[in-house]
Order: C-alpha cells, then sequence, then structure tokens
C-alpha cells in the first residue's frame, strides 16, 4: 500500500502556542543576573549622591565632583558590561531545540554501533514543509498468525505512522494501532506541542485501554510467581513456555511541519533512517535498544534471572531471589515470553515499562525513514549488505523499499512475521 496517507475522522487544525517546549527554561538565571546587575548599578550611584553630601550641601568642591563622577562612571561601566554579559551568555546558552531528545538520538547509535562524530544532528527552528509519503509491506511469514498491525494517517499538523509487534497474541496491537492515531492529535494539543509527552501520555492511555481485569487465575499465577520464583509454576498454567500477558512492542513516527521525525520506542521494534550525503547512504538508528539485552534497562528494574535453559532465563525482582549471575542476552520476562524491557501488556508486568523513549532526527528531501519489526532487524546481520541491496538499490523508487525489506528478511531466514513501513519526502 503505497500513498499519502489515511485520515482518521476529521481533527481540527491546532495553533501551537510553544512551538519548542522541550527547551529548558532559562529565565530565572537571566532575572537574577539583571537583579545583580541593577543593584551594583544603584550601589555605586549611591556612592556617587553620598559622596555630594557634605555639611554645605549646596557647595561642591572639585575634590567631590570628580568622586561622584568616579562613582557615577563606574556604576554606569558595570550597567554596560554587566547588561552586554547576560545577553551573550543567554543568547549563547540557548539550547538546542529538542536537546534532551536528541540525546536519546545518540543513544540509538550508541546501542546500534554508528559513529556520530562526523554527523549533523542538529534541528532546524525554521524549515519549509515537505510532503511526505508512505508504502508498506507485512506478511506473516512462518508464524501460525498474523500478530504485526501498523498504521499511516495524515494529519493537520503532521504525519504519523507505526509498527506495533504484537506477543501472545494479536489483540493489544491492534488496540493500539486503532487508537494511537486518534489519542495522539488530542495529548499534542493539550500539550501545546509537546510530542515527547503527547507521545507519552498517549502510550499511557493505551495501556489503560488493553490492561486485563485481575481476574483471580491471574492474581494465583502472579502471586506464585513472586512467591516461588521458579520455573515449574510457569510451565504449571501454561504447559510450555508461551505467554501468560497479551502485549506489543512498537515504534511510532511522528513528521511534523518541520519536517523532523520524532521516533517513539518499545521493545525491538526499531525505526531507520537514511541520508544521502555525498553520494553516500548514512544510516542514522533511532530507536535505542529496550531489551534486557541491554544491562542499563536490566538495571533500571533491578532484575535478576533464573535460569530455566541455556537460552531462557526468566527474570525475576532482585529482592526476591539472590545469589543468581544475570545473563542480559537471555533474560526474559515470565509473564509475555519476551525480551522486551519496555512493551504494552495486558497484564501488569512490574519490570516492563510502557513509557517510551523519544528520539528526533532533521529529515530533508533526501531522507528515507523505515521502520520494522523485529522479524526484520533480527535478520538483517551484515546492515552494509542490507543498505546495498535494499535502501540503495531502490532510493529512486522509495515506494518498493517496504517490499524489498519483507523480501530481504524472508531471504535470510525470517521466522516470525515481518512487517516495514518506508517514509519519504516527495522529490
Amino acid at each position: 500500500m503505497t500513498g499519502d496517507g489515511t485520515s482518521i475522522g476529521r481533527v481540527a487544525p491546532y495553533v501551537f502556542r510553544n512551538s519548542h517546549s522541550q527547551l529548558p527554561n532559562n529565565n530565572r538565571s537571566t532575572v537574577i543576573k539583571i537583579i545583580l546587575v541593577v543593584t551594583a548599578i544603584a550601589i555605586f550611584w549611591g556612592f556617587a549622591a553620598t559622596s555630594s553630601l557634605v555639611p554645605q550641601i549646596f557647595a561642591t568642591t572639585q575634590a567631590q565632583i570628580i568622586s561622584t563622577s568616579i562613582f557615577a562612571s563606574a556604576g554606569m561601566f558595570i550597567g554596560i558590561v554587566g547588561f552586554s554579559v547576560i545577553a551573550t551568555t543567554s543568547w549563547n546558552k540557548r539550547p538546542a531545540p529538542y536537546a534532551r531528545l536528541t540525546l536519546n538520538t545518540r543513544a540509538a547509535f550508541k546501542d546500534h554501533k554508528v559513529d556520530t562524530s562526523a554527523l549533523d544532528l542538529s534541528i532546524e527552528r525554521r524549515a519549509s514543509p515537505l510532503v511526505f509519503m508512505h508504502a508498506e509491506r507485512a506478511i506473516q511469514g512462518t508464524r501460525k498468525t498474523m500478530e504485526d498491525v501498523s498504521f499511516c494517517v495524515d494529519l493537520p499538523m503532521g504525519k504519523l505512522v507505526g509498527v506495533f509487534d504484537g506477543h501472545g497474541g494479536a489483540t493489544v496491537a491492534q488496540t493500539a494501532a486503532a487508537q494511537f492515531p486518534l489519542i495522539f492529535p488530542v495529548k499534542l494539543k493539550e500539550n501545546e506541542g509537546d510530542v515527547e509527552r503527547a507521545f507519552k501520555e498517549t502510550f499511557h492511555q493505551i495501556q489503560t485501554l488493553i490492561q486485563a481485569p485481575e481476574i483471580e487465575y491471574q492474581k494465583g499465577i502472579l502471586d506464585k510467581l513472586k512467591k516461588h520464583s521458579t520455573a515449574a509454576v510457569y510451565r504449571e498454567h501454561t504447559g510450555k513456555e508461551k505467554p501468560i500477558t497479551v502485549g506489543a512492542a512498537a515504534s511510532v513516527v511522528f513528521i511534523d511541519k518541520k519536517n523532523r521525525a520524532f521516533v517513539a520506542t518499545l521493545g525491538d521494534t526499531h525505526t531507520f533512517a537514511f541520508k544521502k550525503e555525498r553520494d553516500k547512504t548514512q544510516v542514522y538508528p533511532l530507536s535505542p535498544n529496550l531489551t534486557f539485552k541491554k544491562k542499563e534497562e536490566a538495571r533500571r528494574v533491578g532484575v535478576i534471572g533464573y535460569k530455566i535453559n541455556p537460552l531462557h532465563t526468566l527474570y525475576f525482582d532482585a529482592t526476591l531471589i539472590s545469589g543468581t549471575d544475570v545473563d542480559c542476552d537471555s533474560l526474559y520476562s515470565p509473564l509475555s515470553a519476551t525480551n522486551c524491557s519496555r512493551a504494552l501488556e495486558t497484564l501488569p508486568d512490574p519490570g516492563v515499562s510502557h513509557e517510551p523513549v523519544v528520539s528526533v532526527l532533521q529529515l530533508n528531501r533526501d531522507s528515507v525513514v523505515l521502520i520494522g519489526c523485529d522479524g526484520v532487524w533480527k535478520f538483517v546481520d551484515k546492515p552494509k549488505h542490507f543498505m546495498k541491496e535494499v535502501i540503495e538499490k531502490f532510493w529512486n523508487n522509495p515506494g518498493a523499499i517496504p517490499q524489498a525489506t519483507v523480501r530481504y528478511a524472508s531471504r535470510h531466514h525470517s521466522n516470525d512475521n515481518i512487517s516495514a513501513i518506508a517514509v519519504w519526502a516527495r522529490r
């Protein structure tokens, strides 16, 4: 499917009162500096006035005139220098737009071992809007069911696309893909254009929607898992290593009217951008690794592993088990049977967060954004070969990139559902 996007419902255009809502507020420090300078001026001018107050008030001497002039000049000098310094430092310290989100982008580069030293990650404050197109392709692959769900919509404030990779079933992915285009514009308006907050609140509201009621047998499973922390409990209720909960990893991209791509990531569904720079294709990872393979994610929830076989380790709260070595490469949730440290889940998992990590990248006319589930990226073991056979080969026909991506993953023995969406500026 290729096109400009499918509109869902009627959403009125919004005027955002704060176009740089991610910028830290330096007003307080600037006001303090101004107060200090004005106080210093007042003190010196006070000395100047005092030096002329002699018993004979209207009688002045040469010394009084000189002292008054010195203090007055000192006050004026402090004022000029002080306000100049304030103006200079306030301008120099003006933070780059979305500085925090750019740090998340750099973290994604680090996770995917891409050097950022020669790359421009700056965000433009002004840019002429481009028209973004999209194409998508998904196949069930070798799986018994199709659990990937994607969406692509055009909104008055920009383009919104996303892939939800379900686990334990497709219901969460289906609900999230249907609700996200409806909830996100409302949250963006409520938060006056703060994309990061809108993303987080949208995921939180969807998590609330999909969260299953705590019926008795679910409580029993959780209680036994927490009390005994053994694989026996897991197998007693499920027979095999099947998930108790239904959930979804996700990668959602919002491209605003200034051509900035904001990427919200949960789990192992990732987004990459590609740009043509000096006749070379440069990759820009926009999704960090949000699985228990990343030690920072494992430490975030304080987990510890319980091995049930060499390849599969259930995690539990560190306060419940001690003395077990943790291999982050094989940590899995006992509820979802995945290693995603962030995901949407019907049964809340204390070790899995539904708060996304949001990154940002400035796009241009020579950019292509590619979203894929782990059924794609787990089977791209040679990134340069993938870029040559897919991205560069179809650069002038970006609508064919999703089909080529799915075909590439399938040929490299992907045993999962395979979904891909490409977004590019009309050339």
